[in-house]
């Protein structure tokens, strides 16, 4: 009788030790795909995402520092939102009290936007084509412009309150080689009724309006997203061509954007 209580106490010794045992399966911070088990992290300046994984499951999270990183929870999914450049740690505990803890590295969000076709576009005001003048003009467009494709616009983002600054710095490459960079300024606005991006460097200005066309991409990619984007020259040519019957006389430029 002594070797079978023995017996019955080791079995229920092991299954006690197993049930408890979460070593095979930790609290930690996965990838957002909930692949890889991580044990830093960079983010940008924004929304970024991860997941947390192991223990029981049920979880709350936190943040040393909400000025540069919060941290907010949607079951398993921790949404980052980075508000400055910094470091912050983030820790998720379950509801068995174990706990991990993560270092955050926010970084600037760099935005760069390459342009990948340009090409001229005019309507008429009554929608026939009265003009002779129609392919002059758009070679002049193309030509004068001065925005080619492979130019790209580099903007750097060093803080988010929700929504990026709508004015900071920028630095134009007229070639892929980003070797000789203009350095100028950019600003985010409604130009007539329409939101736009205003770049200015050197003794040029380019007002590049919305709506954004979104061709592809989605809110967490890193990139790129398409879009196309319009200059817009109708006043110019009205005035230059008065009887051409021109109601819009704009730029198409297709761009794509990329953010890390």
């Amino acid at each position: 009788m002594k070797k079978w209580n023995n017996i019955i106490f080791l079995v229920l010794s092991m299954l006690v030790v197993g049930c408890g045992d979460n070593d095979e399966n930790p609290v930690g911070f996965y990838t957002s795909s909930g692949g890889d088990r991580i044990e830093g992290f960079s983010a940008s300046v924004g929304e970024s995402w991860l997941r947390a994984g192991g223990g029981s499951g049920v979880y709350k999270v936190s943040s040393s520092d909400e000025s540069i990183v919060r941290a907010e929870l949607s079951q398993e999914v921790i949404t980052l939102k980075a508000y400055k450049v910094g470091q912050a740690e983030i820790t998720i505990v379950d509801s068995r009290e174990e706990s991990a803890t993560i270092e955050i590295t926010v970084c600037p969000l760099i935005r760069t936007i390459e342009v990948m076709e340009t090409r001229a576009f005019i309507r008429y005001s009554d929608g026939r084509d009265t003009s002779d003048v129609e392919e002059k003009v758009k070679k002049e467009i193309i030509e004068n412009m001065d925005i080619a494709k492979g130019w790209q616009f580099k903007m750097v983002y060093d803080h988010w309150n929700g929504a990026y600054e709508r004015e900071g710095k920028v630095t134009v490459y007229q070639d892929a080689s980003q070797e000789e960079g203009i350095e100028g300024t950019y600003s985010m606005g409604n130009v007539e009724n329409k939101i736009a991006y205003t770049f200015k460097y050197e003794d040029r200005e380019h007002i590049l309006q919305f709506p954004e066309i979104l061709e592809s991409g989605i809110a967490r990619d890193t990139g790129p997203q398409k879009m196309t984007w319009i200059e817009n020259y109708s006043a110019e040519y009205k005035e230059k061509y008065p009887d051409a019957n021109f109601k819009e006389v704009v730029c198409i430029l297709r761009v794509a954007i990329w953010r890390r």
